[in-house]
C-alpha cells in the first residue's frame, strides 16, 4: 500500500480507520487489531486506491454534504462490513470487535446437545447476510479480506442450516419420520404395533355397536376378519419391507454425500494464506452437480472473483 499510496494519504487512511473504530466501539485494544479492524484496513486500502485512481485525495475540499470524495469512498467501502458485525451482534452498541470468523467443527456443533448448541451455532439471518453481499459485490470497491469473509459466510449458513434440518430433524416413526434417522426395520416394527391397536380398537366399536344395532355372537366374525387384515398387511408390508430399506438406504447416502461435499468446500476454505477462487469454483459446481444447493449471492460473488484476478 505504502508503494501506491504517499505516505501522508496512508497515515491519513490510518487515522480515518482509528476514528471509526472508537466511534464504533470506543477505545477497545482488541478491537483495532480484530476481525473488524482488519477488515476495515482491508477494504478502506483498497477504497484509497480507487479514490487515488480516479483522481480524489484526502485533503480535498468537502462537499455540502460535510466530506469530501475521498472520505466518502472510505466510508462506502466500511458499510458492508459494518452491517455484516450488526448481523451477528447484538446491536449497534457491541463492542466485541468481531464480525465473523471461519469455523472449524461445523458437524460436531451441530450435533451438540440442545443447550450446548444454542451458543456454538450462529444465528444466520439469510435475507440480510444475502441483502449485503448484493451490496458489496455490486459496490466498486473490493478487496480480499472481504472476499473471504462473505465467501465463508455464505457457504457456511448453507453448511449450518442443511446439516441442522438434516441431523436435527424431529423424528416420530411412521407418523412424522426423519430420513436421516429412519430404520425401516424399527418402522416396520412400530407399524405393526400401530396396525394392532388400531385393529383393537376398531373391535372395540363394532363391540360397543353390537349393543343396540347386531348380535353380540356376532363379533366373532369382526374379529377374524380384522386378525385376516392385520396378517395380510403384516405380510405385505414384510414383502415391501426390503425394497423400502433399500430407498431409505438411497437417501440417506444421498444426504450423507451432500454433507460430506459441503463440509469439503468449507475446508477449502480454512486457509491463513491466499485461497485460489478457481479452486473454490470448481469445488462449487462438482457440489452442485451432486445436488446440493448454494445460496446464489455465493455463485454471483466467486465470479466477481475470478474476474478480479481469481485470488482472495
Amino acid at each position: 500500500m505504502a508503494d501506491h499510496l504517499e505516505r501522508e494519504v496512508e497515515e491519513y487512511r490510518r487515522a480515518w480507520v482509528e476514528r471509526k473504530i472508537v466511534s464504533m466501539m470506543g477505545e477497545d485494544h482488541k478491537a483495532r487489531h480484530g476481525e473488524y479492524g482488519r477488515l476495515l484496513d482491508g477494504v478502506t486500502r483498497a477504497a484509497a486506491l480507487a479514490a487515488i485512481a480516479a483522481g480524489h485525495r484526502h485533503d480535498d475540499p468537502a462537499t455540502r454534504y460535510g466530506r469530501n470524495k475521498f472520505d466518502g469512498m472510505l466510508t462506502e467501502a466500511s458499510i458492508p462490513i459494518d452491517h455484516l458485525r450488526h448481523v451477528f451482534s447484538a446491536g449497534w452498541d457491541d463492542r466485541s470487535g468481531k464480525v465473523w470468523g471461519h469455523r472449524d467443527f461445523v458437524i460436531s456443533d451441530v450435533k451438540a446437545k440442545p443447550e450446548h448448541r444454542a451458543k456454538m451455532v450462529p444465528e444466520f439471518q439469510r435475507r440480510e447476510i444475502e441483502e449485503i453481499v448484493g451490496s458489496y459485490i455490486a459496490g466498486d470497491v473490493k478487496a480480499a479480506e472481504a472476499d473471504r469473509v462473505f465467501v465463508d459466510v455464505l457457504v457456511a449458513m448453507e453448511f449450518y442450516q442443511f446439516a441442522d434440518s438434516v441431523l436435527n430433524a424431529p423424528h416420530v416413526p411412521i407418523i412424522a419420520p426423519s430420513m436421516w434417522k429412519r430404520k425401516p426395520i424399527l418402522d416396520w416394527i412400530v407399524g405393526r404395533i400401530l396396525s394392532a391397536g388400531c385393529g383393537y380398537l376398531g373391535y372395540l366399536g363394532f363391540w360397543l355397536a353390537s349393543k343396540v344395532f347386531f348380535p353380540e355372537r356376532w363379533l366373532w366374525i369382526v374379529g377374524l376378519i380384522l386378525t385376516g387384515l392385520f396378517f395380510l398387511e403384516a405380510i405385505w408390508s414384510l414383502i415391501m419391507l426390503p425394497s423400502q430399506w433399500i430407498a431409505v438406504r438411497a437417501q440417506q447416502k444421498k444426504l450423507a454425500l451432500y454433507l460430506d461435499q459441503m463440509n469439503g468446500l468449507y475446508r477449502a476454505l480454512a486457509s491463513e494464506g491466499p485461497i485460489s477462487g478457481k479452486h473454490v469454483s470448481d469445488l462449487v459446481a462438482k457440489s452442485t452437480e451432486a445436488g446440493v444447493i448454494w445460496p446464489a449471492p455465493l455463485h454471483v460473488l466467486l465470479e466477481d472473483i475470478m474476474a478480479r484476478g481469481g485470488r482472495f
